[in-house]
């Protein structure tokens, strides 16, 4: 009876006979052995934080050439055996080498990038590289080899001859910025010599070969006078190779369940599939009774009933597993995905998330297994999904979840995120990347491990950590945030307002109440309070002046809720006391007389006169500029374009005048006049002053001409319509939630004053207030320049501080140099008792004098260098005071005070020469101090001193706690209170923060060099780093959420904190860095598959914290998880269901395996990569978009086991390109310029040019992408009309330009984004880019569309050619131009089938040649395989296209919904460029009739809604049509189309059929040409009678019958009405393929 319950179970399990799916993707780059000497130098180079120090990889390249390791590498290299075996010989032995090199953190790093493969890009680039370079070697060592001054230097003539480099010394190579240049120890003196030399080296560190040449260059640096800057290039030797392909990592795949509605599976494959409904039927079995594997149900159904001792055992057996299950740690998954009711879906997302945190909560299971569960889950959701449905939910749950959601908390942190240290990572994002979630990481580690260095206290430490993250914390800003500037000071007599919203009649009606803000409004409240205040610095005779001055005058008469006010910009560029310009008696007006006479008005006549008086000029001053004026000629180029960033006016006194006449009425003007040019009429003198007053106010506020502020939120641009209104939501919402919490009420005086003393507000603005990353030195002891000098300081008694705040204070040697010292002092002499501690470095910017002459002794001829002798004189002075021997008083006070009144006096010195008679009468008898210092010495410091903070000669800057700032050229010389200004910033950005962690470090002694360092870090961190942070920790503070110890009772763990569900994952690491991930994501979500991947990843190999927080759907109506997914890393997932011994195939690090899944399903494979990846299918025996299983089989060549593997064809190069022509307000992107990306290859001997692709910009956001790979790119605009109008200026991230272009270096898995700047051409800036010729599209005359008719008609027409000789003409070169091209696309093997009978039909029937462009993303390898021998036995060209979807544009996740919008929304972009036309036509059509005749269109049909939208147009079917596509491209079609869809798209209920539903509903901006109804036969809604005359018979789907595609192929292409029938067609093709089978 035990046999026979032993037998019962085996039948009972072969039920569930496995199904296994294994994927991969491989790259097309070779694999080296040495891919990992090379892979981890660039780590290490990438880690390298002190500068001081000789580099990380540096060291790494000694430690390779030494002799011992030297000898072991070669082995490895000269005498590789493929073996993986090796390959981890090697890799240990690197690792050990490097473990003395780096900080122990960095080595777990490292490793995972090494597995990862992070650096496979590198190593193809310098492959890439090296045979771009086409150097000519003919060494008998052609694996190492030199490159100097451009020429060939072999290993023996390197090092077997007497090799001197003075032969080369002429030709000095700069590196390349992708260059790593080896550093040589710090004691060897580089910094004598004066000659430098580019020393390439290619091969492999570690070769002997190598190695010998690298030591010689050593040596050679070390004894030469030529300093050698050494460059090493990688070559891989040949004998190294592993394989042709590298694996990849770093890549999800999803199998979706796919919907068999229709069943679009091919019949036709080498075994016979049963019917999948039959199938389904007889393999059903009761899930309710399957416990741990074993369905009783079944069991029971195996006995006779007879046999009642056999269920009485079967009930027994049962009961166990029935205990088992309760006390297991996973109930067994069900092996069947069962469909579930929409109620019972509702909650699936809490039972999930209870169902993880109850089996964490018992105490026999750790958070790994909680987690391990949650991965299961996650990956096999649709097997779990039946039993949790049926989990109870407790009030308890709900509410946690929706106190997440509901209290704002969700607002702030945003789900499906990951947070690394506060970096947010999205991971929702279509740009979703594990290769720069490893670039974070690495960064982050980079960082800490810096400030680890700075030996800070522990509380200190977290302090500055702490502080990064609220200072980069981009999340929920809103204006309260901006600074602001009050304005107001100084304003009474000189700031004039247009109207007031609280006394003015205009708004009476309006309401007076703050409260009416909490109203809901779409636009802007109107409100009779002066909630807005737009002050607005004009200069009345500028163009941007003018402009501003009219804009808030038509603001001010259209209502807008703000209260308006300008001032006067009275600033001449010529000084008042240089006499006018006169031309024949014309005498130019300056801003200055603009003034005047305004407030000669407005004393005289009121300021509504004033106001007229300045509207009236800023009318003539725009006339000036309009057609005819000087704007014009600017345009045309009649004027040098350059001047359009400046433009003025020229206007004449008597123009004023006559304007002032016509607004005052007044004619007595010849006063005015002579009064304004020689200005010494007493009677005008008020009128200069106010002149005197407006300057004063302006300058004492910073605010500069032609800008405006909105309620003290200063804005430096004239461009008031592009910024106000996004300043004017914000400040509304701002203001709504002032007086929603209280603070701003009715009673409030002044909004203005009441918001500046709310938010951030300073009484002047500085440029260095909006910096939004500021520029900080690093350490002073990297800082040679300042080594030797001496700080002065205040030392002031305070016991609490012990440190410093530093300055460095650079000036050049003129009297605004002298100017800006005075004002440091006044500054520091003004705030000496205000309690902090200040000390300065004086600095002096040398400029020697040109014209000294030297004579035969080396000594200055009869001349004196002024500047030099000026520095060495105030030097001595310098060193004397903070010696104290220069006054017999110790006091600072006093010694600063004669600082002060030496630089005070010098000031107001105007010739250098006296200056220095000054010094020398001054310092004579008072200086006991000889300081000896050489003109070569000043003049060396200075040039290490503009080198280091990038100054020219005449700059002025101050450092102030390492944050530099550099006096601009308006400002000429440092200000007070910018001084003043510099240190609150500072203060409040870092200073209040590390003044707290310091008082709470009792043990820990600050010093001044220290505080300097972390103003460095701090501020240097976010240099280094482009990614945004959110505080998260703080704000799960707020609300109690941060993780807590757990406690134990009565055998079960609870945690102190208030969220249900949160896990803390600690890891093993004893690092010393304080990295932590905080994970926030759903687990039912692609976001939850992506994040449940990268737990174990960042936790278990990076040895991180990892802290979880479960954020499910409350509500769900839609089946969340309709796949099964596998993540490919290091991290290996194991099932939880299956026993420890899964099987294996082979390097399982490298493939998604899916082991068990149920059978019953018909899956389809899509690949979760990165979005810079283009990879498409290479080998798969089966059909990878219906993947399924009869009775038999599941698998491959009758086993139970799927493979397919995909190749990485090529890497994106993507990026945003805006037009920056001076014309235009603001950039915007020049959507239509035709982009070329090309490379350089060798050809005998020379370099040619390949085009490798092209493409358009977008509309949106400038987008464009285009096809490449790791190398260097050339990326040009196309020749033709972009090459014409445009020309590119530069790039954000200073690729080096390559002629007509910029360089782009392609060598990561991310980052190959580009920041490309245009702008038009001198001359062009009017003509439009995309030249639509004064053609309306929406014009409802067919006029314009029957020229297009007319050229599709002469295009297709008969050329006379025959079948017989169509494809003896495609032997011979053919213009694209001449041929039809047909754009198909099609996914699984029947559609591939239709395709290729669609194919052979429309040759069939065209008497052109015929060329397919067919779309590649999901083509299968079998397709590909028979396309290529249909096109060699037929004749016919195949051309393969791709495109990723962009990450901004709304995403589609059905792969039916994917395909049907890459039918449509990127037709612009998907084709090269020089094709003109494009017909598209579905896979499962038939054609019956010639292509050369009318094909322009689609077939229509009409009803419901459509009626509605349409308004009498047609409703079109997509499954044909012609694309005209320069047409296309013209008028911008394609972003139109882009435009609508995203905006259709966000609603999922719209666009039920993509494909022709957008374009349908577009019809009103994109007009529609139609074919009659036989271009377009189908049977659904076509009658029988028609069908005669169809030219092409399309498979539409009958949703009535809903037959198989194949079976309607059969019966509808048949019959007399067909030469071939589809079936004849059919076997045709089969029988070709057949036989090239065979012969091969």
């Amino acid at each position: 009876e035990f046999v026979n319950i032993i037998v019962l179970l085996l039948l009972n399990l072969s039920v569930y006979a496995c199904r296994d799916i294994i994927i991969d993707v491989k790259s097309n780059w070779n694999n080296y052995i040495s891919s990992l000497i090379i892979e981890i130098g660039e780590y290490l180079n990438e880690i390298q934080t002190n500068s001081l120090e000789k580099s990380y990889y540096s060291q790494y390249i000694d430690q390779l050439c030494s002799d011992g390791n030297s000898e072991i590498i070669s082995n490895y290299l000269v005498n590789f055996v493929n073996d993986s075996s090796v390959e981890n010989e090697l890799q240990i032995h690197l690792l050990n080498i490097t473990e003395s090199l780096i900080p122990k953190p960095f080595h777990s790093l490292m490793e995972l990038s090494l597995d990862l493969g992070v650096y496979l890009p590198t190593v193809q680039f310098y492959e890439s590289i090296r045979d771009s370079e086409n150097y000519i070697t003919n060494c008998s060592n052609s694996d190492s080899y030199l490159v100097i001054s451009n020429s060939v230097v072999c290993y023996e003539d390197f090092i077997l001859n007497e090799y001197v480099l003075n032969d080369h010394v002429e030709s000095f190579d700069l590196p390349n910025e992708w260059d790593i240049v080896y550093s040589y120890e710090k004691n060897q003196n580089d910094n004598d010599k004066s000659k430098e030399l580019t020393v390439i080296l290619y091969g492999i560190p570690g070769n002997k070969y190598f190695c010998s040449i690298h030591k010689k260059i050593l040596s050679l640096n070390a004894n030469n006078a030529i300093k050698i800057k050494y460059v090493i290039r990688y070559k891989n030797p040949s004998t190294a190779l592993v394989s042709s392909n590298r694996n990849l990592q770093g890549f999800g795949v999803l199998l979706d369940i796919k919907n068999m509605e229709y069943k679009t599976f091919d019949t036709n494959t080498e075994t016979k599939k049963e019917n999948e409904e039959d199938f389904k039927e007889k393999k059903s079995f009761d899930i309710d009774n399957e416990i741990l594997g074993f369905n009783i149900n079944k069991l029971k159904q195996s006995v006779e009933s007879s046999n009642s001792d056999i269920l009485t055992k079967i009930e027994l057996f049962n009961e166990k597993l029935i205990d088992i299950e309760k006390k297991s740690s996973i109930k067994k998954k069900s092996k069947s995905s069962d469909i579930l009711k929409v109620w019972q879906m509702k909650d699936l997302g809490l039972q999930t998330v209870k169902y993880i945190n109850e089996f964490s909560s018992q105490t026999d299971y750790s958070v790994e297994d909680s987690i391990n569960l949650l991965i299961d889950i996650v990956y096999n959701f649709p097997i779990y999904a039946s039993k949790l449905s049926s989990l109870d939910i407790s009030a308890y749950h709900s509410d946690f979840i929706s106190t997440w959601y509901n209290n704002g908390l969700a607002n702030r942190i945003q789900s499906n995120c990951i947070y690394v240290n506060g970096v947010k990572i999205d991971l929702a994002s279509a740009s979703f990347n594990v290769y720069e979630i490893i670039k974070i990481i690495q960064l982050e580690m980079i960082s800490l491990n810096k400030l680890n260095s700075l030996n800070l206290s522990p509380e200190l430490n977290a302090g500055v950590q702490r502080l990064i993250t609220q200072i980069y914390d981009k999340s929920d800003k809103t204006s309260g945030d901006s600074n602001r500037i009050d304005v107001s000071k100084g304003a009474k007599y000189v700031v004039h307002f247009i109207n007031n919203l609280e006394r003015d009649s205009n708004y009476k009606r309006w309401p007076k109440t703050v409260k009416q803000l909490m109203y809901p409004s779409w636009s802007m409240q109107t409100v009779a309070k002066n909630l807005y205040t737009l002050l607005v610095v004009i200069d009345p005779l500028s163009k941007d002046g003018a402009l501003l001055f009219n804009e808030i005058y038509q603001m001010y008469s259209q209502m807008y809720p703000i209260r308006f006010g300008f001032t006067l910009w009275c600033k001449d560029k010529k000084s008042s006391d240089e006499d006018y310009e006169s031309n024949n008696g014309r005498y130019v007006a300056r801003s200055t007389d603009v003034c005047v006479i305004f407030h000669l008005i407005k004393e005289s006549k009121g300021i509504k006169f004033a106001n007229e008086f300045l509207l009236v000029v800023s009318e003539q001053v725009l006339s000036q500029l309009s057609e005819g004026g000087i704007y014009s000629k600017q345009l045309s180029g009649e004027i040098d374009e350059s001047t359009t960033l400046d433009l003025e006016v020229s206007m004449s006194i008597d123009e004023l005048l006559q304007i002032y006449s016509s607004v005052t009425n007044d004619k007595e003007t010849d006063t005015i006049k002579q009064s304004i040019l020689l200005q010494n009429n007493p009677y005008y003198l008020p009128h200069y002053q106010y002149v005197k007053n407006v300057t004063e106010y302006l300058d004492s506020r910073g605010l500069g001409s032609n800008s405006y502020s909105f309620n003290g939120i200063y804005m430096p641009t004239s461009d008031i319509s592009g910024t106000l209104m996004n300043l004017l939501g914000k400040e509304q919402y701002l203001l709504t939630q002032l007086v929603m919490s209280g603070l701003l009420t009715d009673k409030t005086t002044s909004i203005f004053t009441f918001l500046l003393e709310q938010f951030n507000s300073y009484t002047r603005y500085h440029p260095m207030i909006d910096e939004s990353q500021p520029t900080y030195l690093s350490d002073l002891k990297t800082l040679n320049f300042v080594e030797n000098e001496p700080f002065i300081s205040n030392d002031i008694n305070i016991i609490e501080q012990s440190y410093y705040n530093t300055t460095l204070l650079v000036i050049p040697i003129n009297k605004f140099g002298f100017l800006s010292v005075k004002n440091y002092f006044e500054w520091l002499l003004d705030n000496f008792d205000n309690g902090d501690r200040h000390r300065v470095k004086i600095l002096f910017n040398y400029l020697p004098l040109s014209e000294l002459t030297v004579n035969e002794f080396g000594t200055f001829e009869n001349q004196i260098d002024i500047p030099y002798e000026i520095i060495v004189l105030l030097k001595t002075f310098i060193r004397s005071i903070t010696e104290n021997s220069f006054t017999s008083s110790n006091s600072n006070f006093e010694n600063i005070k004669v600082l002060y009144q030496v630089f005070d006096a010098l000031s107001n010195i105007s010739e250098l020469s006296d200056s220095l008679t000054y010094l020398k009468e001054f310092l004579s008898s008072k200086l006991s101090l000889n300081l000896i210092l050489s003109r070569d010495d000043v003049k060396k410091m200075t040039m290490e001193l503009q080198q280091c903070l990038n100054i020219d000669e005449t700059d002025i800057a101050v450092i102030y706690n390492a944050r530099k700032l550099i006096i601009s050229k308006s400002d000429i010389h440092l200000r007070v209170q910018d001084i003043g200004l510099l240190a609150v910033l500072e203060y409040q950005r870092i200073g209040n923060q590390i003044e707290k962690s310091i008082q709470q470090s009792l043990d820990f002694e600050m010093t001044s060099d220290k505080l300097w360092s972390i103003y460095s870090y701090i501020g240097n961190y976010q240099q280094n780093s482009k990614y945004s942070r959110v505080d998260i920790e703080t704000i799960l503070d707020e609300f109690h959420l941060l993780p807590r110890p757990y406690k134990i009772e009565s055998g079960i763990k609870i945690d102190e904190m208030h969220y249900p569900f949160m896990f803390n994952l600690e890891s093993i690491s004893s690092s010393n860095l304080d990295i932590k991930a905080y994970f926030v994501f759903d687990p039912l979500s692609l976001s939850g598959q992506r994040a449940a991947s990268l737990i174990n990843l960042i936790n278990k190999h990076l040895l991180i914290d990892v802290v979880i927080y479960l954020t499910p759907q409350l509500d769900i109506s839609v089946f969340p998880l309709q796949n099964f997914y596998r993540f490919v890393s290091p991290s290996i997932y194991q099932p939880v269901y299956l026993p420890s011994d899964v099987p294996s195939f082979g390097n399982d690090r490298y493939i998604a395996k899916f082991i068990d899944l149920p059978r019953q399903h018909t899956l389809t494979v899509r690949i979760d990569s990165p979005e810079s990846w283009n990879i498409q299918s290479i080998n798969a025996k089966q059909d990878i978009d219906n993947l399924r299983c009869d009775q038999d089989q599941c698998g491959d060549k009758l086993t139970e086991l799927t493979s397919a593997s995909y190749i990485l064809k090529s890497l994106l190069v993507t990026g945003q390109c805006y037009d920056y022509s001076p014309h235009l307000s603001y950039p915007s992107p020049p959507n239509g310029l035709q982009l070329t990306l090309s490379t350089y290859l060798p050809k005998n001997s020379s370099f040619e040019i390949i085009n490798y692709s092209d493409t358009l910009v977008m509309q949106n956001f400038g987008y464009f992408q285009l096809q490449g790979g790791p190398g260097v790119w050339n990326l040009q605009l196309a020749h033709g009309r972009a090459n014409t109008l445009f020309k590119i200026i530069s790039n954000e991230d200073s690729y080096k330009s390559i002629k007509d272009g910029i360089a782009v270096t392609v060598k990561t898995f991310h980052d190959n984004i580009i920041k490309l700047k245009v702008r038009k051409r001198a001359g062009y800036e009017s003509v439009n880019l995309l030249d639509e010729s004064n053609a309306n599209l929406n014009e409802d005359s067919n006029n314009y569309l029957d020229s297009i008719w007319n050229q599709f008609s002469s295009i297709f027409a008969s050329t006379g050619s025959s079948k017989s000789n169509k494809s003896s003409s495609l032997t011979s070169f053919q213009s694209d131009n001449d041929k039809i091209h047909v754009f198909s696309l099609a996914t699984g093997h029947m559609y591939e089938r239709l395709l290729r009978i669609m194919m052979l039909s429309v040759y069939r029937k065209t008497s052109m040649p015929v060329k397919f462009w067919l779309f590649e993303n999901y083509l299968s390898p079998t397709f590909k395989e028979t396309a290529a021998i249909m096109s060699k036995i037929y004749g016919f060209e195949i051309a393969y296209v791709t495109y990723k979807w962009p990450e901004w544009l709304t995403q589609q996740t059905e792969k039916q919904r994917i395909i049907w919008g890459y039918k449509i929304l990127f037709l612009d972009v998907l084709f090269p460029l020089h094709i003109k036309k494009i017909i598209y036509v579905d896979s499962d059509q038939v054609i019956r009739s010639d292509f050369r005749q009318e094909t322009l269109g689609f077939q229509f049909w009409s009803s419901g809604y459509w009626k509605d939208h349409l308004r009498g147009k047609k409703y079109h079917i997509s499954a044909l049509y012609v694309v005209d596509l320069q047409v296309f491209r013209r008028f911008a079609i394609g972003d139109k189309l882009r435009s609508i869809y995203d905006g259709l798209a966000r609603d999922p209920n719209s666009l039920a059929n993509l494909d022709q539903d957008l374009p349908n509903y577009a019809q009103h901006q994109v007009p529609i040409f139609s074919l009659p109804q036989e271009w377009l036969w189908c049977e659904t809604w076509c009658s029988d009678e028609s069908k005669p005359k169809a030219k092409t018979i399309d498979l539409c789907n009958n949703p009535l019958h809903k037959e198989p595609k194949l079976e309607m192929a059969k019966r509808i292409i048949s019959g007399p009405l067909f030469n071939q029938s589809w079936i004849e067609l059919d076997n045709e093709i089969n029988d070709i393929i057949n036989s090239v089978n065979n012969s091969m």
